[in-house]
């Protein structure tokens, strides 16, 4: 029988980009951090900032490319 094991995953609210750096030293502890900024001029020049730092940093905001943000995006598909 084999046994499965839960990785834990943490979520962390940044309201403004100017926190990101802030922050950097818990982001930093985890394998991967996935990027959920706005799809405004200073959204992806932080991602694209952050790409470049390290490989652990992963934009996603595709997901909701036509959309200001994970939030604009949420709303229109509920």
């Amino acid at each position: 029988m084999s046994q499965t094991v839960e990785v834990p995953k943490n979520h962390v609210i940044l309201n403004s980009i100017s926190l990101f750096e802030r922050s950097r030293s818990f982001l930093e502890r985890h394998s991967q951090i996935n990027l959920y900024l706005d799809r405004d001029t200073a959204g992806l020049k932080c991602s694209l900032a952050a790409k470049a730092i390290s490989e652990k940093y992963n934009d996603v905001s595709g997901l909701y490319d036509g959309f200001k943000d994970l939030n604009d995006w949420h709303v229109s598909v509920t």
